[in-house]
């Protein structure tokens, strides 16, 4: 039990660690090839809007020392009378020969008609825009630019037919390469993607279509590496906190190993400190019998000392199924077994009017420990027999297989919910919510069952496909 806590809570932990280091590793890669895919395309665009060629970069500005000089004040020139804005005479301002505008009242002849010159010609805001655009694209790449990018333009008319070729930016593709890729491109109708590993951008206009390459193989490979590393990483850091969660998970578990301990203890200890007083009430019972004869009150009393040893006993074996005890196994004849237990069942079929139909294949035999098995056959005898409905019909069915053996428990209810059931192999779990015991089931059996099941190394599993037939499945 402990030993399956654990590995369900490593389980969870390292699926929940997986999830997220895989959802933040694909974001942040889908992120890094966006970018890449947005830096080339920008130069895409910068070469088409330039008609297939690459633009000339301005030269960086590179500071001078005399330009950190200028405009430093010089304390020479006072000092040795420089140029200055008075005469050294009287300190009147020297006042230009000539007239000056406004002196006659006329105004300075106009090379201009009248009516005309009045209003300034103004450049078109558009592409005051489209060039500032082209400026800050320029900027805000680096002067290696066109040397470091490889691409090669193709132009095609409105028909397809290729025009014009330019490959003297690149060298791995010749023309017939180029004009290859652009029949393709031209044909496939997107604007931008990637065909081998360039980097396409097509535009369309009056004349025809003009498509750029650009060689991608060197960011691609970026990519891929930043991938890879990203993935190596990410497998790393599962594999420590796997260990970590290892070491720890006891840790962390702790609480609930230390209560689940003392409820097994105390199951334990209760079995056997109740075994006493019910021997004790049972041969009391018998006693006053013997002297006073049968009564109502003496049989109640038997029926319930017995109901609770039979609790007592199932829990004890529960928990020491639980605990991992190991069962002694022999090889052992199966169908025997399970002849042996059915007729005890016969008569109580007969008396209640149900339909008990077995059949178990001749010479099973099986390696397991019979005593165990035999007890979860009448566990789920006993379940089916309780549960069957009025006139129903209770079913063994048990064949070899090329793996094990496998034991069917079918019997016919009132109506029970559809699907997997599962559920009801926990412990004290009772369909009846309100625990009526009228069936005189204590909702133990059937995790007792499961518990020996384990222990063998198989599996069951309880199901009904039509609500009305219930069926237990063994496989060992």
């Amino acid at each position: 039990m402990i030993k399956r806590l654990k590995r369900k809570y490593t389980l969870i932990v390292m699926l929940a660690v997986v999830a997220v280091l895989g959802i933040i590793i694909t974001m942040i890669n889908i992120v890094s090839y966006s970018a890449v895919n947005a830096q080339l395309d920008e130069k895409l665009a910068m070469i088409i809007d330039n008609e297939g060629k690459m633009p000339d970069f301005p030269p960086p500005e590179i500071p001078s020392v005399e330009d950190e000089t200028d405009g430093a004040d010089d304390p020479s020139d006072e000092a040795e009378g420089g140029p200055s804005d008075k005469t050294e005479g009287d300190g009147e301002e020297q006042i230009p020969d000539g007239p000056a505008t406004g002196e006659t009242g006329e105004e300075p002849p106009s090379d201009t008609p009248d009516g005309e010159g009045n209003e300034e010609e103004t450049p078109d805001e558009g592409e005051e825009k489209d060039v500032e655009d082209e400026e800050d694209v320029l900027q805000s790449m680096s002067p290696e630019t066109p040397f470091e990018t490889r691409f090669f333009t193709v132009k095609l008319d409105t028909a397809g037919t290729v025009t014009d070729t330019d490959i003297a930016k690149v060298v791995a593709v010749d023309e017939a390469l180029a004009r290859r890729y652009a029949r393709e491109v031209f044909l496939g109708g997107k604007d931008v993607g990637y065909i081998s590993t360039y980097r396409f951008m097509r535009r369309a206009g009056d004349d025809g279509v003009i498509c750029v390459f650009i060689d991608a193989n060197r960011e691609l490979e970026s990519v891929r590496s930043f991938v890879l590393s990203s993935v190596v990483i990410s497998l790393a850091g599962i594999l420590l906190v796997f260990v970590l969660v290892v070491l720890l998970s006891e840790v962390a578990l702790k609480p609930i190993i230390e209560s689940y301990e003392k409820q097994k203890r105390f199951i334990t200890d209760a079995g056997h400190e109740m075994k006493t007083p019910l021997t004790v009430i049972s041969a009391n019972t018998e006693i006053i019998e013997m002297e006073s004869g049968d009564s109502q009150w003496t049989r109640g009393i038997k029926n319930q000392v017995t109901k609770l040893a039979s609790l007592t006993e199932k829990l004890v074996i529960l928990s020491k199924m639980e605990e991992g005890v190991k069962l002694e196994m022999n090889e052992f004849s199966l169908s025997e077994a399970l002849f042996d237990t059915c007729d005890q069942y016969k008569s109580i079929a007969l008396s209640s009017g149900v339909t008990f139909n077995i059949s178990v294949a001749e010479n099973i035999v099986m390696m397991g420990n019979e005593g165990e098995i035999r007890r979860i056959v009448s566990l789920l005898l006993d379940n089916a027999f309780r549960y069957v409905n009025v006139g129903g019909t209770v079913e063994l069915v048990a064949q070899k297989l090329a793996g094990g053996v496998e034991m069917r428990f079918i019997n016919s209810t009132d109506g029970v919910q559809r699907g997997s059931l599962d559920r009801w192999f926990d412990r004290f779990y009772r369909t009846d919510l309100s625990r009526n015991s009228s069936t005189g089931g204590s909702g133990i059996g059937l995790s007792v069952v499961k518990a020996i099941v384990l222990a063998h190394g198989g599996s069951v599993k309880a199901a009904s496909a039509d609500g009305v037939r219930v069926e237990f499945t063994i496989n060992i």
